[in-house]
């Protein structure tokens, strides 16, 4: 992650400075207000105070082009959210939005949109309840209506008819479930008020933090912008409450390794003779499937990866264990001439991830809780 934060932060240095000062990213937006009703939980509490207690609250909402393009053109799309007095008096809690889909991996994907109202907004990155991290995303009550996504039609058509949302959270593996309603009425009753700032870092609740996931990629953009456009850096930014830099050699290992073992168990599932062409032929295929299978899965555990000490040190213990156990069939089998000898390719593959995993070191010390929860936003 480290690497392109420069090159992120010189492109939207650039993007400022061409747009005339405006900002790099969400250039076009319209303040809006509304209101956010917190439904009562039921028999299934979030754990969360502010969602269980319920209530009404005052939103002020942003909705902004992302990228700028031309209007004619599908764009990002952003809607930010300002809920007033979530966290206490005088302290709101912002939740930054992009449009985006509604399955497993398209809930994490930015998706352009010529309808404002053409699907759901997601947070992409997920936010840590007390047992596990969601996804929080905001679901149009009506997806076929055709709203518009210019500023000015948007403003004209929310004044004759309000925008109404459900706002849902879901964990991997878990249906959407609501926990409030959104009706997005009017223009703000200051247009000409000083632009609102959205930071979901420091405008967060205690035990609703938002992971860190895409922190360190949209500070780089926004600090760009901001230099950009000439503008004051932040007051009173928080910064994170832990090192980033010491976690980023491991998470690139986890997920590099992740990525590898993930194309290497699914080669004999996709393509088994080609498969056979390099490594001989097998007599029990199914037991090769298998093997691959579970390789694949064990990838993919490490390429989803949470960006914590804990998340890395549960990542490395299967990093090593599988290049330790298909190291060992190599250098025991080959020698037998149970198995051919280009799976010496394999054993020197094996020996670099865990030399990989050897150079990270050790790791830091603490969990979740006590190492400090980043944010991330995606607005």
């Amino acid at each position: 992650m480290k690497a392109p934060l420069p090159s992120l932060r010189a492109l939207a240095r650039g993007l400022a400075r061409r747009r005339g000062r405006r900002p790099a990213l969400h250039p076009d937006g319209l303040l809006l207000s509304g209101v956010l009703d917190v439904l009562p939980p039921g028999d299934r509490p979030w754990g969360v105070a502010w969602l269980d207690s319920g209530g009404r609250y005052d939103v002020t909402v942003r909705w902004s082009r992302a990228a700028g393009l031309p209007e004619r053109l599908p764009d990002g799309l952003g809607l930010a959210l300002k809920v007033r007095d979530a966290a206490g008096p005088d302290r709101p809690l912002d939740l930054l939005l992009t449009s985006s889909g509604g399955g497993p991996l398209t809930r994490h994907l930015p998706l352009p949109r010529a309808d404002a109202l053409g699907g759901p907004y997601s947070t992409l990155s997920g936010y840590r309840f007390p047992d596990r991290v969601r996804v929080v995303a905001a679901f149009p009550d009506e997806p076929g209506r055709g709203l518009p996504v210019r500023p000015s039609e948007l403003a004209a058509a929310l004044t004759r008819r309000p925008a109404r949302f459900r706002l849902c959270a879901a964990a991997r593996g878990e249906p959407w479930r609501q926990f409030a309603t959104l009706s997005v009425r009017t223009a703000h009753p200051d247009p000409a008020a000083q632009p609102v700032a959205f930071d979901p870092y420091a405008a967060s609740l205690a035990d609703l933090p938002p992971t860190d996931r895409l922190r360190a990629l949209r500070e780089a953009a926004y600090a760009g912008s901001r230099q950009g456009r000439g503008a004051a850096e932040p007051q009173g930014a928080r910064p994170p409450t832990h090192d980033a830099r010491a976690l980023a050699r491991p998470l690139a290992v986890a997920r590099a390794q992740g990525l590898f073992n993930i194309v290497g168990g699914s080669w004999p599932l996709v393509s088994l003779r080609s498969f056979e062409s390099v490594y001989g032929a097998k007599t029990d295929r199914w037991l090769q499937r298998t093997s691959g299978a579970l390789l694949a899965s064990a990838g993919y555990g490490m390429l989803r990866t949470e960006p914590t000490p804990a998340g890395l040190r549960q990542a490395r213990r299967i990093g090593v264990g599988t290049a330790l156990t298909f190291l060992a069939i190599d250098l025991v089998y080959v020698p037998r001439r149970v198995i051919p000898a280009t799976y010496l390719m394999d054993a020197a593959k094996e020996i670099a991830w865990l030399a990989a995993w050897w150079r990270v070191g050790r790791l830091p010390e603490g969990d979740v809780g006590d190492m400090g929860r980043v944010g991330d936003t995606t607005g």
